[in-house]
């Protein structure tokens, strides 16, 4: 499939309250109608999500960082309920989601770190009355969670 990328428009925010605490603020919209998705568009407005992040220096070669972010994926009240997309889309349905993060970074040595993180991505469950193909109307609940754990090695140039 061809699928083009949304318009982004994104802006954020980090306020270091000491040398060893900061917090950070940011939000994105995406323009999902206006996206070429071989006419998937019709069925999204604007998505868009918010979030809010902290990170503290717990001492010289090491960091936490935690973090939220919620998320509204922009799919119309009528794609969730169209029936003939229920098998298309069922196991990966478009909905809203709350993502909790954590991370840690050890820095070895000047400009090289090492990250671990993990996060924990709620879907908010949405139950509807899908019309199948047939014209039979039965309730469905669209529902998912995800964990996901990711390592890193930067260097800095």
């Amino acid at each position: 499939k061809n699928q083009d990328l949304p318009e982004v428009l994104s802006v954020g925010a980090e306020y270091a309250f000491s040398h060893r605490l900061a917090v950070s603020v940011s939000g994105t919209t995406y323009s999902l109608s206006k996206t070429d998705m071989e006419g998937l568009e019709e069925c999204y407005g604007t998505g868009w999500d918010a979030s809010l992040g902290v990170t503290y220096k717990i001492n010289r070669n090491l960091k936490a960082a935690t973090g939220f972010i919620y998320t509204d994926s922009g799919a119309k009240d009528s794609f969730i309920e169209d029936g003939s997309m229920l098998s298309k889309y069922s196991i990966n349905p478009p909905l809203n989601s709350i993502t909790y993060g954590l991370g840690i970074t050890y820095s070895l040595w000047k400009d090289f770190d090492i990250t671990l993180s993990g996060a924990y991505i709620y879907y908010i469950p949405e139950d509807t009355t899908v019309t199948g193909t047939s014209g039979a109307e039965f309730e469905v609940e669209y529902r998912k969670n995800a964990i996901a754990i990711a390592t890193g090695v930067s260097y800095k140039l």
